[in-house]
């Protein structure tokens, strides 16, 4: 028998939770409030959430909390489900479908008038599990661990698929081992977000999306990847014609699935986010680097840019190029920097187009910030700041 929800109500906020632990969660009075209990930690910010890990009742507990839409938004998203109530019903869909996943303790939102604010979602981290991303793309399994876990991975994808659940965001960091040395090793969803159901997908749907998720393997051997389809295909009678037509489906899907990752880039590289933050500094303004990877210790500050910005004041030529004498000095090491004075259209689209060269090839300079300067009041220039190491190179996510 599923467990239910408790609907509890209280002045400005509406919670969901999970039968058996209504006396047990510290639940803030607004949703926002999971950062002002006592030892709570802030993981990971965006622009559209914040993630973070709060103590209550013995444990600690993984928050989601979706921040406020804004006014148009707000407006479009009358009367809606919140993105946290959203993720509770698609939880309890896909449990009901057989996916294995464990159920989120709580789920707030605010409204008023019917108007949304913020919500959150409330998770239990499941001891002693641990995501697939750090057992296979870090390589913390190793041997026999390793190569149960590739199959049983191949074959929990299969289950996903044939459940008519589809994930557009297929990453490995979306789902946890609970028991990396059992054998099957025993894995879950703990993501719905960009999660999509329907009666039955197609096979072009499930070469996508394992296209998608293979992009994130592109750099393990084909051996490894060949024992992930064939736990994906499981027992099938003709294994070898069926391992053959996804291989094939897979390279048709290709192409679309860079495509998108690159002009994904090309809007996340113009506004705040986890890979990159705006700058403003006197009259200069811009967006810059914190970091290359997804999964690395942040690099670069706002301080990192202000010899760089010293160094325009005065510049108002198209076609400059200036080498900085001191290195900029990071957690990474140090970086030799340049900057190129450009029409601010063609700096952005060059800032653009380096950010997205990333994804298939590590250049010598890589791409630090895109700054704007305003020599006079109708006129603007971009400057297209890149940096060298002799050391230091990107991580592959």
């Amino acid at each position: 028998m599923m467990a239910g929800y408790r609907e509890i109500r209280r002045p400005g906020i509406r919670w969901l939770v999970l039968q058996g632990w209504e006396e047990k969660l510290p639940l803030p009075g607004w949703a926002e409030g999971w950062e002002s209990i006592r030892g709570a930690e802030i993981r990971k910010v965006s622009a559209k959430k914040t993630i973070l890990a709060a103590p209550g009742a013995g444990e600690v507990f993984l928050i989601k909390v979706y921040h406020a839409p804004t006014f148009l938004r707000r407006l479009l998203a009358y009367r809606r489900r919140s993105p946290a109530f959203r993720d509770v019903e698609l939880f309890r869909e896909l449990e009901r479908r057989g996916v294995p996943l464990s159920l989120p303790v709580a789920a707030g939102e605010r409204r008023a008038l019917g108007f949304r604010g913020a919500s959150c979602l409330v998770v239990r981290p499941v001891a002693g599990s641990v995501a697939i991303d750090r057992l296979l793309l870090d390589r913390e399994a190793q041997g026999t661990q390793r190569r149960l876990l590739l199959g049983a991975y191949g074959a929990f994808a299969r289950q996903v698929h044939e459940s008519g659940v589809l994930q557009e965001d297929f990453d490995p960091n979306n789902a946890i081992c609970l028991s990396p040395d059992a054998d099957p090793p025993e894995i879950e969803l703990v993501d719905m977000e960009r999660v999509s159901t329907s009666d039955r997908l197609t096979e072009s749907e499930r070469a996508r999306n394992l296209a998608r998720l293979l992009r994130y393997g592109r750099d393990l051997p084909l051996s490894e990847q060949l024992r992930f389809l064939r736990g994906y295909v499981g027992k099938d009678e003709d294994r070898r014609g069926a391992l053959r037509s996804y291989a094939a489906a897979i390279r048709a899907a290709w192409p679309d699935v860079t495509r998108r990752d690159r002009e994904r880039l090309r809007r996340a590289c113009l506004r705040s986010g986890r890979l990159f933050a705006i700058l403003r500094q006197g009259g200069v303004r811009g967006i810059h680097r914190v970091r290359f990877g997804e999964r690395e210790d942040p690099i670069f500050d706002a301080s990192h840019l202000a010899p760089a910005i010293s160094r325009l004041r005065g510049v108002s030529s198209i076609g400059e190029s200036i080498l900085l004498e001191d290195p900029i000095s990071t957690p990474a090491g140090p970086f030799d920097a340049k900057l190129v004075t450009l029409p601010f259209r063609d700096a952005r689209r060059s800032w653009q187009e380096a950010n997205e060269a990333l994804k298939n090839d590590i250049p010598s300079e890589l791409p630090l910030a895109l700054l704007e300067l305003r020599p006079t009041l109708f006129r603007r220039l971009g400057v297209l700041v890149t940096i060298r190491s002799r050391s230091y190179r990107p991580p592959s996510r």
